[in-house]
């Protein structure tokens, strides 16, 4: 081996540690990242430190064998800062260097901006025993579950001691962070679910588990190929397995991977079992896992948030309609107005999930009461406003605004823009406005026509009306079912043309009124 005092000067070397905390690559936690630049900006090694002992190797390693595109070579001065000066003695001499410390380092300095993104280490723990995470992230991939999931759908586990407490949801349903968080106690879960709303999270409370699946070109080239050694990269993702501790970021000891494990399995066995219907429908699966046969419980969207009956809350609120900017787009609004607990607490029930609002549309019902809809489900009074003439024209002539949900206290009078907890883009569903519904034809197929044609199937007043020029209810029953039939489709088509806005189509409808155009 050449010796070290051989090889050529090279000028001044400023060596720098950079810290690490609590990153940590299968067994070994590292203290910081070894930087070796030379005075010209080169950088002749960049290397991750386990042991102080480490120090005067790698920069040993700098002079043999130093990183591509620069030669081996040797300083004629080391500069470091106070906490290297004895870790480096020894190479020093070695190299026939001098010594000197600083306590600022320009060199490394900027070498740590240049090289922010490799630097940047990450996360890249890997499970003790990957031999069954090898088969659940090919399960994972397989199986998608995130593709119909929400994050809003909460798993339980049991009996497991170590389970039963326990909360899971899946994630990736945007495309983003795909995998399953794992809260040990559900108290945690809804802990942050709190200050995700208010936008205000504190991470020295946060306390949750990660399986993650994350794109190969998304983390350190080196993470990668640990993960390609134990077979945890598929598909171009690599499986990550971390604890999220307030604001650090670890590994899980050998009792939490193996629940989280359990979890996961448990989460495929319940989609295997129900798919899709998980989103909508509670269920309880039992699923064989890593400890022994469990039953996985699951709720569905908003129904775990034990709504009260009505939505509306018992708690000093104040609602105002105004008008408001949305998106760039001017809307009218109804905002919520109480105090900032009291607003988690209602955004959390209004918005079940952050992919899907659960509340798309609302009623105004004798311009009293604020009905709240999930699709066509009402579900039920959301808020009361007094009655004022006008104040809901803005409302129906849009025929939609924007809902808001606010903290800042109830008496206070200001709307102020940092108080808004959620805002949603709603529908108006106005019953005042509302076309008669259409009759399916094809239901009437097979029904009785016998009697007074009040008790007739689907035989509305409005539709009997409509058919009184047909004189149905003067027409033995075999004719009387096809005027219907005809009165039943020509209605519909009126409604279509109606909200379809094709008065035309109405007219040639409904030539001489009714279904009168009919005779003859």
């Amino acid at each position: 081996m050449t010796s070290l005092r051989k090889l050529p000067r090279t000028g001044t070397w400023e060596v720098g540690l950079i810290p690490v905390p609590g990153v940590q690559i299968r067994d070994e936690v590292l203290i910081g990242m070894l930087l070796v630049v030379e005075h010209s900006g080169l950088v002749r090694m960049a290397a991750p430190i386990t042991d102080r002992a480490e120090i005067a190797e790698t920069v040993e390693q700098a002079a043999r064998a130093p990183v591509s595109g620069t030669k081996p070579g040797r300083p004629r001065k080391l500069v470091c800062t106070p906490e290297l000066r004895f870790a480096l003695r020894g190479v020093a001499r070695g190299l026939g260097a001098n010594l000197e410390v600083r306590d600022v380092l320009p060199g490394v300095e900027e070498a740590v901006n240049s090289l922010q993104d490799f630097l940047a280490i990450g996360i890249s723990l890997v499970p003790e025993d990957p031999t069954p995470w090898r088969d659940v992230m090919a399960d994972l991939l397989r199986e998608r579950p995130w593709k119909a999931l929400p994050d809003s759908v909460l798993f339980r586990f049991g009996p497991h001691e170590s389970l039963e407490d326990a909360v899971a949801v899946v994630v990736g349903a945007l495309g983003e962070q795909l995998g399953v968080l794992f809260y040990a106690d559900e108290a945690d879960y809804w802990l942050y679910l709190d200050q995700a709303r208010s936008g205000e999270i504190d991470m020295e409370q946060l306390d949750f588990w990660c399986a993650h699946l994350d794109p190969v070109d998304e983390v350190p080239e080196a993470h990668v190929e640990i993960g390609r050694e134990i077979g945890l990269v598929q598909d171009d993702l690599v499986l990550q397995l971390y604890a999220v501790r307030g604001r650090e970021t670890c590994r899980l000891d050998s009792k939490e991977e193996r629940s989280l494990l359990a979890a996961v399995q448990g989460i495929l066995g319940a989609w295997r079992a129900h798919g899709r219907a998980l989103a909508s429908v509670g269920t309880s699966t039992r699923v064989c896992t890593f400890l022994g046969e469990l039953e996985v419980r699951t709720t569905p969207d908003t129904e775990h948030l034990d709504l009260p009956e009505p939505l509306i809350l018992e708690v000093a609120h104040q609602v105002v309609l105004h008008r408001a900017l949305m998106d760039g787009e001017e809307l009218p609004a109804l905002t919520m107005k109480m105090a900032k607990r009291d607003a988690q607490r209602l955004a959390r029930i209004i918005d079940g999930n952050y992919e899907v609002d659960a509340i798309s549309m609302v009623e105004f019902e004798d311009h009293v009461d604020i009905l709240a809809w999930e699709g066509p489900h009402e579900v039920g009074v959301l808020a009361r406003i007094p009655r004022q003439a006008g104040v809901l024209d803005p409302w129906r002539a849009m025929g939609r605004g924007a809902l808001f949900v606010s903290a800042g206290g109830a008496k206070r009078r200001s709307l102020r823009p940092e108080d808004v907890i959620l805002a949603l883009h709603v529908d108006l569903y106005d019953p005042t406005a509302t076309a008669e519904p259409l009759f399916e034809a094809g239901s009437l197929e097979g029904a009785s026509w016998e009697g007074p044609a009040t008790s007739w199937p689907k035989a509305s007043t409005v539709l009997l009306d409509f058919a009184a020029p047909l004189r149905v209810d003067q027409e033995p029953a075999q004719e009387a079912e096809q005027a219907i039939h005809v009165a039943a489709m020509v209605w519909s088509g009126v409604v279509l043309a109606d909200q379809g806005g094709q008065p035309e189509l109405r007219d040639r409808s409904t030539t001489h009124g009714g279904a009168a155009g009919l005779n003859g």
